[in-house]
């Protein structure tokens, strides 16, 4: 305690000279130095320390550096005590009186006992040197004035294993430390993985590499797996499991099809039956990419069926077949544009040799029918002249003079029937025929408006012409 107080003595004394030199100081300064006094008489020194360097800093006076000195003398800094007390008599110079000097002059040569000298080698440049805990910089650092002591010296760098050096400073001296590094072996870097894209017209069905699940059937994007040999395996209920093996490059997409066939014979627990009944023949049905077998039988589960005709837009269907079930699915297909404007155009000329054929049989049994009737008129009066002309004939002469002459002209007459007679036949035959004919094209023909105008609807799966079905 007599020796705080004797330090504080000092610091007022001090203080006395400094606040008269800073008559025309600033406010900041005056204010940091009185409260660094205060401190420094309630021994606390630390505080003290900051408050003087701060009033330093604001008004520069070698005197506060003999304040800031002793504090760290108090405080066992002798790095920092050397240092302040050493520009105090730099700075203060003939100013300082001689008992002050001589005084501070004893102060640092106790000091400098205390202070050693660390010198660094063999780090590699940017390591970060930490002394204590406390970070000092990066290397090179230039040598380093330490409290004489145990300390503790670390460097730390990227690539390197980090390193700790105990070392014990001696007063007045250079310690010189080997602080090389040693660098940590790189592991090989790990190869890139490759891209696996799997083709696989069965949806569903399960991939496995190397043994373990890595996704299933379709797959939208490649699967992104370890390079190297790798064992692919293919499996789904109802079709025989397949394996494959596979070498992937690194960084490097690779191709594979899954190729699988249903079992045959398949099993009555993985079965069922699929009927495809589309409105145009002939038709295409197939089931994931493969011709529908023509009993239907196919492997429980989804499947994916397209149906397709010549001239008309492909109809897909997604269907979930149950085990031991039929179904049934009733698909009316589209024609294509062009497919369609070819058809109406063959439906128009249908449809006008209807109309011209049957308007040509009605008019020809119309024709048929009036020579027919017009016949039977001159027939009826064929037969009366005969009847006359026979009687006339078996009466007693004389005969009439013009008998000859009309016997002739109902001969004539008759074979005037007889030939209109076949006219007549060949109209209403015709008639018949022809009516009959635009009748059967009218009904069994083609229609303008068998194909509604559809709109094209996009899907999951791209674009599919939108069609009728009936699923049962």
């Amino acid at each position: 305690m007599a020796s705080k107080r004797a330090r504080g003595r000092v610091v007022l004394v001090v203080a006395a000279l400094v606040t008269s030199a800073w008559a025309d100081g600033t406010a900041d300064a005056k204010r940091h130095y009185a409260r660094g006094v205060e401190l420094a008489r309630d021994g606390l020194y630390a505080e003290a320390a900051a408050e003087f360097d701060a009033a330093y800093r604001a008004k520069p006076h070698f005197a506060v550096l003999y304040n800031l000195g002793q504090s760290w003398v108090a405080l066992g800094r002798p790095v920092e005590a050397s240092d302040a007390l050493e520009r105090y008599l730099r700075e203060g110079g003939s100013e300082v009186p001689s008992a002050r000097r001589e005084q501070v002059q004893a102060e640092l040569a106790r000091q400098r006992s205390r202070v050693g000298t660390l010198a660094l080698r063999g780090v590699q440049a940017g390591a970060t040197i930490k002394l204590d805990g406390r970070e000092l910089g990066r290397a090179p650092l230039a040598p380093i004035r330490l409290a004489v002591g145990a300390h503790s010296l670390s460097a730390e760098l990227s690539g390197f294993a980090p390193r700790v050096v105990d070392v014990t400073i001696v007063g007045e001296e250079t310690s010189t430390v080997d602080l090389a590094l040693t660098p940590v072996p790189r592991e090989p870097p790990a190869p890139a993985p490759a891209l696996l894209a799997v083709t696989c017209s069965v949806p569903g069905v399960l991939i496995e590499l190397d043994g373990r699940p890595l996704g299933a059937t379709p797959s939208a994007a490649p699967f992104v797996v370890p390079s190297g040999a790798r064992a692919l395996r293919f499996s789904r209920v109802g079709y025989a499991t397949t394996q494959r093996a596979v070498t992937l490059t690194s960084g490097q997409a690779a191709s594979m099809s899954c190729e699988l066939s249903p079992l045959r014979p398949l099993p009555p627990a993985y079965a069922a039956r699929l009927v495809v009944r589309a409105s145009e023949a002939p038709a295409l049905a197939l089931l994931d990419g493969v011709e529908l077998p023509t009993d239907g039988v196919v492997p429980i589960g989804a499947h994916e069926l397209t149906v397709s005709s010549p001239g008309f837009h492909t109809a897909q269907r997604h269907v979930v077949l149950e085990p031991g079930a039929t179904r049934v699915v009733e698909l009316t297909l589209v024609p294509t544009p062009e497919a369609r404007a070819a058809y109406e155009r063959r439906a128009r000329t249908t449809r006008t040799a209807a109309y011209v054929s049957l308007g040509a049989g009605v008019a020809a049994l119309a024709g048929g029918a009036y020579l027919w009737k017009s016949n039977d008129d001159r027939h009826q009066r064929w037969e009366a002249e005969d009847a006359r002309l026979a009687e006339q004939y078996r009466g007693k002469p004389p005969h009439p003079p013009d008998l000859d002459q009309r016997q002739a002209a109902n001969d004539e007459l008759i074979r005037s029937i007889q030939r209109t007679d076949k006219y007549t036949v060949g109209l209403l035959a015709g008639g018949a025929v022809l009516s009959g004919l635009g009748i059967a094209l009218w009904a069994w023909g083609d229609s303008p408006g068998r194909y509604p105008e559809v709109t094209v609807s996009a899907s999951a799966r791209g674009a599919t012409w939108a069609c009728r079905g009936t699923f049962l």
